[in-house]
C-alpha cells in the first residue's frame, strides 16, 4: 500500500515544493563549476556488443546543477536513479558526480569508501530487491565525474536502478549532484529516489512533484545482432525479393538515441549503387543479372559510443537468354543451321516453309519453299525468359544476306550516355528498336537514308538491353548491349 504523510509547504531556492513532514529538508546549493561532458563518440565496426556510459540524466541538463550533502545516520544516505531497459545487457559500474569538497581542487581531501548497488524496481520506481553491490573508493577529483565499478559485471534483463550509498563501516559526508534546474522539464519521469533512515522515497511522488535527476550514469554493455532472411535468393530480373529483419538491438529511448532520419536504426544495402534504405522490412527487385552481396546494418547510437553490426546475404539474379544463329548453304535446298545464342537451354526452330518445328540446337534442314523466313526461339535454363531471332534464308543469296546483316554494328559497348548503330543501305526505310530484357520497347527510331544513328540512353538505367533492326515486316538483326552509367 502506498505511504501517506501529513504535508507541509516550504520554499527551496525560489521554487515552491511540497514535502512530507517526516522526510529530510533538502537544501541544495548551486555548483558554479560546469559539469564536464565528453561529446566524443568512438566508432566500432563489426561488433556484437556495445559498451556505453548512458548519460541520460546529464543529457537533460537545462542549467547549472546543484549539490547537497549525504549523511549516514541523520540525513540522506543513498541516491538512486532508474533506467528503463528490456533485453540483454551487462552493468559494469556507474559514472557519478560525487564530490568530497567543493573547492574544485583535486586531491586535497582524503578518499572515502562508499557502496554502489543495483536493484530491481518496484511499481513506484523505487529500488526494491538488491541484485548486487560493491564497496568502492571515491577520490577527490575536483569537479569531475569518476567511474565506480562493480567487482564483477552484473547481468541485466529488465528495468533497474543504480545507487550510490554512504558506507556504514566508513561513514562520510560527500556531496551529491542533482539536476534541480530542470524541475519544470514537464516529463514527470519519476526516475530518482533518495534513501532516508533506511527507506527509499521517490523524489517526484514523495516530494510532491520534484522531478530531479541525480547525475549518475550506468556503464552498460548491450548486445546487438544483425540478422535477416531473404526469399528467394536466386531470381530472374525484375522479380520481387522479400527481406525480413529478425535482428536484435536495444531500442529503449534512454539508451539508443536513434531516429528515423539522421540516425536510422536499420540500413539496407543492395549492392547496386542505390540507397541506403531504412525500413524495418522491405522488398526489392533487380533489373540487371549478377550476384549482389546484400547487407543489413543495425545501429546503436549511444551517449559515449556508437556501435553497429552488418550481416550479408548474397542474391543471384539470373542472366537471360538471347537468340541468334547463322546458316551455311550445303547445296540444292539443304542448309546447316548454326546456333550462336547465349544462355539458352531449349531451342525451337520455325523454318517458315510449313515444315514441323525442330528442337535440336544445330539442325540441318531441307527447305520446301523459298524464300524462307527462319526464326529461332530460345529459353534460358532458369525459366526467366524466351527470346526470338529471325532471318531470311534463300539459296542464291544466303552469303549476301549474312554479309548484309554483319554490316549492322553497335558501339561502344558498354555504352554510357549514348551509342551508335551503323546501318547498311539494304535496311534503309526500316526501324531501329531498343527493348529491355523482358521485351518492353523503350525506343523506336525510323531509318531513312541514314548509315549511322545516334541513340541517347536517357531514361535507361544501367543494365542489359537489345538493339534490333526491323525491315519489310521482318526482324533482320538483334544484338545485346550493356549500358553502364
Amino acid at each position: 500500500m502506498r505511504r501517506f504523510y501529513s504535508l507541509v509547504v516550504f520554499m527551496l531556492s525560489g521554487l515552491i515544493l511540497t514535502a512530507q513532514s517526516n522526510l529530510p529538508v533538502v537544501h541544495p546549493q548551486a555548483l558554479m563549476a560546469p559539469v564536464q561532458l565528453n561529446p566524443h563518440k568512438a566508432q566500432f565496426n563489426k561488433t556484437q556488443s556495445c559498451t556505453d556510459t548512458v548519460e541520460y540524466s546529464i543529457s537533460k541538463l537545462t542549467g547549472l546543477p546543484e549539490v547537497d550533502t549525504m549523511d549516514y545516520s541523520t540525513y540522506i544516505s543513498g541516491l538512486a536513479q532508474v533506467y528503463h531497459f528490456s533485453g540483454t545487457g551487462t552493468l559494469h559500474g556507474i559514472d557519478a558526480h560525487i564530490y568530497l569538497d567543493l573547492d574544485g581542487v583535486p586531491g586535497n581531501s582524503s578518499p572515502i569508501i562508499m557502496t554502489i548497488k543495483v536493484y530491481d524496481v518496484n511499481a513506484f520506481n523505487e529500488p526494491s530487491t538488491m541484485i548486487d553491490s560493491t564497496d568502492v573508493q571515491v577520490l577527490d577529483v575536483g569537479f569531475q565525474a569518476q567511474k565506480l565499478m562493480f567487482s564483477n559485471p552484473v547481468a541485466i534483463s529488465d528495468t533497474f536502478a543504480i545507487s550510490l550509498e554512504v558506507n556504514a563501516a566508513a561513514p562520510a559526508n560527500p556531496y551529491y549532484v542533482t539536476n534541480t534546474s530542470a524541475n519544470s522539464d514537464g516529463n514527470g519521469e519519476r526516475l530518482s529516489s533518495a534513501e532516508y533512515l533506511g527507506t527509499w522515497y521517490n523524489a517526484f511522488d514523495d516530494f510532491a512533484g520534484w522531478d530531479m535527476d541525480i547525475l549518475m550514469s550506468p556503464i552498460f554493455t548491450t548486445d546487438l545482432t544483425s540478422l535477416y532472411t531473404v526469399g528467394p535468393t536466386s531470381v530472374c530480373p525484375n522479380d520481387t525479393i522479400t527481406f525480413l529483419n529478425v535482428s536484435s538491438v536495444n531500442t529503449d529511448a534512454m539508451f539508443n538515441l536513434y531516429n528515423g532520419s539522421s540516425n536510422p536504426l536499420y540500413s539496407w544495402d543492395f549492392d547496386d549503387g542505390t540507397g541506403p534504405y531504412t525500413p524495418f522490412d522491405t522488398t526489392y527487385a533487380y533489373s540487371a543479372p549478377g550476384t549482389y552481396n546484400t547487407g543489413l546494418t543495425v545501429n546503436y547510437y549511444g551517449y559515449s559510443t556508437n556501435c553497429f553490426e552488418t550481416s550479408n546475404v548474397p542474391v543471384t539474379v539470373y542472366d537471360t537468354a538471347v537468340a541468334y544463329f547463322g546458316a551455311d548453304y550445303l547445296g540444292a535446298t539443304l542448309f546447316q543451321m548454326n546456333d550462336s545464342s547465349t544462355n539458352a537451354m531449349t531451342y525451337s526452330w520455325d523454318f517458315g516453309d510449313g515444315s514441323p518445328v525442330e528442337t535440336t540446337q544445330n539442325p540441318q534442314h531441307t527447305f520446301l519453299t523459298f524464300p524462307a523466313y527462319v526464326c529461332l526461339t530460345v529459353t534460358d535454363s532458369n525459366g526467366c525468359n524466351s527470346n526470338t531471332y529471325c532471318d531470311t534464308v534463300v539459296p542464291t543469296n544466303i552469303n549476301a544476306v549474312s554479309n548484309e546483316v554483319k554490316k549492322v554494328t553497335v558501339f561502344p559497348i558498354p555504352a554510357n550516355k549514348h551509342f551508335y548503330v551503323n546501318i547498311p543501305p539494304g535496311y534503309y526505310s526500316g526501324t531501329l528498336v531498343v527493348t529491355d530484357v523482358v521485351g518492353k520497347k523503350l525506343k523506336s527510331v525510323p531509318i531513312d537514308q541514314q548509315d549511322k544513328i545516334k541513340v541517347l540512353t536517357d531514361g535507361m538505367s544501367s543494365g542489359i538491353y537489345f538493339v534490333s533492326v526491323d525491315h519489310l515486316g521482318e526482324r533482320v538483326f538483334t544484338q545485346r548491349i550493356v549500358v553502364d552509367k
